[in-house]
């Protein structure tokens, strides 16, 4: 989940830990900028690599030796280094270990996209576990109305990040069938203010 920080914290990075990926990386990516511009072109465009144009008229660059790096060379370099540590104290643990092995900042950057947002074959996937979610939903014996209305919310927000849009009107309907009867008289009653999801 994204960490909900006080609102004066603008020198943190907002805490990944799975959910509301699409809110992460946009807090993420307004952190980043406000940080350094130079920074996020490094997570947009990929690592500097200092080189250098090999002896001729050909065309050819070559990776420079580590030790032929200008003072400029160094300072670019950084960035994707400042990039991947924002990046890295930014993720839950279970996070940090799908993007570990990534070697730049880019690369993590991509890597927890593909992961979140998928392939299509991933979110079609993905969209068939929420849609069978939703069609099972049912209320838990004992469960309030608040708990229930939680765990539903949770679905369909899912499943609206997927582009799988469920009315207001078919959330309520879904909702009052899935009731308890101990809670029917007051679903009578009460199911214009209940129900609001979106």
């Amino acid at each position: 989940m994204v960490s909900m920080e006080p609102k004066g914290a603008y020198n943190r990075a907002p805490i990944f830990d799975g959910e509301n990926y699409n809110y992460w990386k946009e807090c993420m990516s307004v952190h980043i900028q406000s940080v350094d511009m130079d920074v996020w072109d490094s997570i947009v465009n990929g690592r500097f690599k200092p080189q250098i144009a090999a002896d001729g008229d050909n065309g050819v660059v070559l990776d420079k030796l580590k030790a032929d790096w200008s003072d400029d060379d160094k300072k670019k370099i950084q960035y994707d280094l400042k990039a991947r540590n924002i990046l890295i104290s930014s993720l839950g643990v279970n996070e940090y270990h799908y993007v570990s092995h990534c070697k730049t900042a880019k690369d993590m950057w991509d890597g927890l996209e593909t992961l979140h947002k998928g392939t299509d074959e991933v979110k079609q996937s993905k969209a068939n576990t929420l849609v069978q979610q939703y069609e099972l939903y049912c209320m838990k014996d004992g469960e309030t109305i608040s708990s229930m209305q939680m765990r539903f919310t949770h679905i369909a927000n899912k499943l609206q990040n997927l582009g799988k849009t469920i009315s207001n009107q078919d959330c309520t309907n879904k909702i009052l069938r899935c009731m308890t009867k101990e809670w029917q008289p007051k679903v009578t009653c009460n199911t214009p203010i209940l129900f609001n999801y979106f």
